[in-house]
């Protein structure tokens, strides 16, 4: 896991670098993103100044220097800078050494040049891994900068003036972008305006002004002709398939699935730990690297005191990990802990999120011990484990009852006027009531903001002003359009959307401010293209929650795991703002492109009501970011 950065001309060719120049852009770029790779620095300056790509190496597979990118072949027609894992490196490798490849390393990195200097930009296809990559092919004349199909591993480029030549600059974070000092720090007030409304910012906008996110699935294609952004993969295209086996059936090819997947991701020349909450998603994970291996497995916790009864999994986790016999770590954290690093989370974090502290908490004490570690994330998505699908599942069952569908609107009233009738709906999965008559796309994103339009603009009017940002609600709308599956629809929205612009995005830059590599067993390729393929009614079988994944391993999943009452993870966020954040809530409504007085009523309401933070620390993140990177931002 590593960090690239690069400078390429925008028509490849047509002018060449002033090469001091641009090498002082490039070596910003590179060191502002130095934490993502403490085993060592690489640059490349093509012959003719067309173009130049750096590496920050962070040593998973070959450790030796025989690993040192950015690597090329030995007549440098091939260039490249890589950053991921190809977990299926070594039967490419073997299919490459029967074409008469020999290969200097035992790297996935050598593998992918080879790879791709034999078949060209479509053997990104083949690949089984997380990788975002720069590759120069010589003979095309043709600079490629490449995502994974899901937007695990990030690449951020923009368009920028080297001296007189068009180029794009791109890295692996924003930081390395506004590094290099010739990017304007401007907000982008399209993007800001869904960070308002969703807490993220999704590709293919960032919260700077002119920098863009590769989209997941897509590649650019830099050549004499231009820029061109090529999409390859697209979650959309997989389609349910109704026709299947016997849950039994199923149940079992899901067991096989998860299991190769765990096998792939375990491929490294160094310790592989596992964040372990005591939940169903990293039990399992931590069940089947048991099955694999037989030596010291670390796995890691964050636990709290249970202020305002907020759910603390640390027990729960502890038993797990002495079921598995792991060499377990909890990590207790308080708001003072909490406070103590927010500055260093701000930095992180790149650009503003209402998401990533877990995780971030969670890597502080992993990165002690590995340098690798499995996370749950995915699971949900995949299996249908949010709070929505039990809710989904009880708004379809209304839909196709005359009497119930037309009770809904009645239903609607008492929830909006009744506290005790919001109880009871929350009781029982009736929560679609707060978002109806919203349905398809429009619930998901419903589902998935945390301020209306009307909020968002009473908060900053200014920085709300136009439509809202349109971007992904067209991406996650085609989702709904092509799925007939409405609980399926929800899924791939998850994978496509939310995963890509939310918990992938974060818990990569959280992770490398650690000198921490992150897999995600369960967004592997394999796995992922098979559970796509399967109705609803698999993985939540007889409306079971994770049904699916709990009977697939059933054999080696804990009871007490199995068998518990879904409960989301939340930490106690709102106790410690109130207790620990005090200057930065007095502050908070003085912000100058922020409303005074809808800021006071968030605060005056956050002390109320702790439980409800989410508005506040979304607002608290927005400011701090702004204020350290030094964004521009209009004032009311």
């Amino acid at each position: 896991m590593c960090g690239i950065s690069g400078l390429v001309g925008k028509r490849v060719g047509c002018k060449s670098f002033d090469r001091d120049r641009a090498f002082k852009i490039l070596e910003a770029s590179t060191e502002a993103i130095a934490h993502r790779g403490e085993d060592g620095t690489g640059f490349y300056i093509d012959d003719q100044a067309r173009f130049m790509m750096s590496h920050r190496r962070l040593s998973i597979v070959d450790l030796s220097a025989a690993g040192i990118q950015p690597m090329h072949t030995p007549e440098k027609k091939h260039v490249l800078s890589f950053n991921g894992e190809i977990y299926n490196y070594r039967e490419l490798a073997k299919e490459l050494r029967e074409l008469g490849i020999e290969f200097h390393s035992k790297t996935d990195t050598e593998v992918l040049m080879y790879g791709l200097a034999r078949w060209g930009i479509d053997f990104i296809l083949r690949l089984k891994g997380m990788f975002a990559f720069a590759f120069w092919d010589e003979a095309a004349g043709t600079m490629y900068i490449v995502r994974d199909s899901l937007g695990i591993k990030p690449v951020y480029w923009t368009e920028v003036m080297v001296g007189d030549v068009e180029s794009v600059l791109f890295s692996s974070e924003m930081k390395g972008i506004l590094g290099s000092e010739i990017v304007p720090r401007k907000a982008d007030l399209e993007a800001i305006q869904f960070y308002l409304r969703y807490n993220a910012i999704h590709p293919p906008h960032t919260a700077i002004e002119g920098v863009n996110a590769l989209m997941p699935g897509h590649y650019l294609e830099i050549s004499r002709d231009g820029i061109k952004e090529i999409e390859y993969w697209n979650v959309a295209n997989a389609k349910t398939n109704p026709e299947q086996p016997s849950y039994e059936e199923v149940a079992k090819q899901t067991r096989i699935e998860l299991g190769a997947a765990v096998d792939r991701h375990l491929c490294a020349d160094t310790e592989v730990g596992a964040f372990l909450s005591g939940g169903i998603d990293s039990g399992v994970l931590v069940a089947l690297m048991r099955e694999r291996r037989d030596d010291v497995i670390h796995t890691f916790n964050v636990g709290f005191d249970a202020e305002g009864e907020y759910l603390d999994e640390t027990s729960s986790a502890e038993n797990v990990a002495k079921r598995f016999n792991a060499s377990h770590e909890t990590f207790k954290v308080d708001g003072i802990t909490v406070r103590s690093c927010f500055d260093d989370f701000i930095h992180a974090i790149d650009q503003p999120s209402g998401d990533g502290l877990n995780s971030y908490l969670a890597s502080r004490v992993t990165c002690s011990k590995v340098k690798v570690a499995f996370s749950g994330l995915g699971g949900d998505e995949l299996f249908l484990g949010y709070r929505y699908a039990r809710e989904v599942e009880k708004m379809q069952s209304w839909n196709r009852v005359p009497v119930l569908r037309l009770a809904i609107p009645i239903a609607k009233l008492f929830y909006d006027r009744l506290k005790i009738a919001r109880k009871a709906a929350f009781r029982m999965a009736w929560g679609f009531l707060q978002h109806w008559p919203n349905q398809s796309s429009a619930l998901y994103h419903a589902y998935k903001a945390i301020r209306t339009d009307a909020s968002a603009s009473a908060i900053s009017p200014l920085l709300m002003r136009g439509s809202e940002a349109p971007y992904t609600m067209d991406r996650v709308g085609e989702l709904f359009e092509s799925e007939k599956d409405l609980l399926n629809a929800f899924s791939k929205s998850d994978l496509a959307w939310y995963d890509a612009g939310t918990l992938l995005r974060d818990s990569d830059v959280v992770s490398m401010a650690n000198g921490l590599e992150l897999r995600v067993p369960f967004l592997d390729h394999d796995l992922v293209d098979y559970m796509l393929t399967l109705p609803s009614s698999y993985k939540r079988h007889k409306g079971r929650h994770k049904s699916l994944l709990i009977d697939a391993c059933a054999d080696i999943l804990p009871r007490e795991v199995s068998e518990a009452p879904k409960r989301g993870f939340e930490m106690p966020v709102g106790f410690w703002l109130v207790k620990n954040f005090t200057p930065e809530l007095r502050a908070l409504p003085g912000t100058p492109w922020l409303s005074t007085q809808a800021v006071r009523d968030l605060v005056e309401k956050l002390y109320r009501k702790p439980r409800e933070y989410r508005e506040v620390w979304s607002l608290i993140v927005l400011k701090a970011w702004a204020e350290q990177f030094k964004i521009e931002l209009p004032e009311i």
